[in-house]
């Protein structure tokens, strides 16, 4: 048996992570204490005074960048971070910097300054790389998934909502984290109730 709830972030902080878009660190901390003040864990654990089999654990992980080294993805509830991008065509020297710097290949200069395609993660490697400021970043926000597990019958979360702020995801995340320990089965998992609700 172990703590009903747990939050955590990836290690991008202390690992001077260059790639980090919001501190993940910070973020699910004050995750922790907005769930704290909703007594999650003691509502999760009530006959059990506050334990749970791991399995049933309500577990939060954030992401600082879109590399997602954390995994989010299996977590009940993710959090991702990344960039809102502001582009200056007029500040474009056009390098190509941009282009060979992104990992997915969604940037290309034109004549309109860079350009990015459908598939682009916003996780800010081309302002990285851009020498004249052309590419900037405006904002850091986060996109929310929902429902991931892993065991028996793995599945990935699916994205909530995209381009959140820290407060809007505590938000979502508080309101969903209410709706599953006021509506959920005995032991029910996250997961197992999310998709359910979802169906």
């Amino acid at each position: 048996m172990v703590g009903a709830v747990e939050v955590s972030a990836c290690a991008g902080i202390m690992r001077h992570c260059p790639h980090l878009a919001i501190p993940a660190a910070a973020w699910a901390d004050a995750i922790r204490a907005a769930l704290e003040r909703i007594d999650l864990a003691g509502r999760l654990g009530a006959t059990t005074g506050g334990l749970v089999p791991a399995h049933q654990v309500f577990r939060v992980v954030v992401a600082g960048c879109p590399n997602a080294c954390s995994r989010p993805q299996i977590a009940d509830i993710g959090v991702i971070g990344h960039i809102v991008r502001r582009v200056d065509a007029e500040m474009c020297v056009d390098c190509k910097l941009c282009e060979r710097a992104c990992p997915d290949h969604c940037v290309h200069v034109t004549e309109a300054g860079p350009q990015f395609g459908d598939k682009c993660l916003n996780c800010r490697d081309c302002i990285a790389a851009c020498p004249s400021a052309a590419i900037t970043a405006e904002r850091a926000v986060a996109t929310l998934l929902a429902g991931g597990r892993l065991g028996r019958h793995p599945r990935l979360a699916e994205t909530v909502a995209e381009g959140l702020s820290l407060d809007e995801c505590i938000e979502r995340i508080v309101a969903m984290a209410e709706e599953y320990a006021t509506g959920r089965a005995t032991g029910e998992r996250f997961a197992d109730w999310w998709g359910q609700r979802r169906a």
